[in-house]
């Protein structure tokens, strides 16, 4: 769900931001992206539609933050 590339992008960008920022925008951004998949996740198997639709959240969380980070 999260491929390397990503969580590379992730981790670099939250670097990016200020250290008093850094937990908080990481939790919203996992949260957002692990908002609709099943309680239990991943232990319990999520939709291949559900998946998609969390990696798509996650991409958009990283380009919050990249804009977070530019400001």
């Amino acid at each position: 769900m999260f491929p390397s590339a990503w969580y590379d992008d992730f981790n670099r960008t939250l670097m990016e931001l200020p250290v008093e920022l850094r937990r908080s925008e990481r939790a919203r951004v996992f949260a957002r992206a692990l908002a609709d998949l099943p309680e239990g996740f991943p232990r319990t198997p999520a939709e291949p539609a559900a998946l998609q639709a969390a990696a798509a959240e996650a991409r958009a969380g990283l380009a919050e933050l990249t804009e977070l980070q530019s400001a």
